[in-house]
């Protein structure tokens, strides 16, 4: 009878195990689900992001057409600021010389 109270206990052991094994599978198999879910939302994110930016090659055309701009828009105001000084001096050195003269005719 202990053979067989043996063989059966050793039954049981081997069930048990192979029991605590399927666990543990379908434990590591649930895991491994959750973190691909998670993989393939941050994958959708992402994809979703990417929508929303610009690429490389048009936001440098982009550039170099505002700084030609800014260069033209530079040049003009200088232009600008060089002909305004320019006058500024003049009709300044025009009443200076206007009150030269009215001075020197009202002596």
């Amino acid at each position: 009878m202990t053979e067989f109270s043996h063989t059966i206990s050793l039954r049981e052991y081997i069930d048990a195990r192979f029991d605590s094994l399927d666990k543990a599978i379908s434990l590591s198999r649930e895991d491994m689900n959750r973190r691909l879910e998670g993989l393939n939302q941050l994958r959708n994110e992402v994809v979703t992001d990417r929508s929303e930016f610009q690429r490389k090659e048009s936001c440098d055309t982009q550039h170099r057409e505002l700084v030609q701009w800014r260069e033209a828009v530079n040049k003009k105001l200088t232009v600008l600021e060089t002909r305004s000084i320019t006058w500024t001096a003049a009709v300044g050195v025009f009443f200076i010389i206007l009150g030269f003269v009215l001075r020197w005719i009202g002596k």
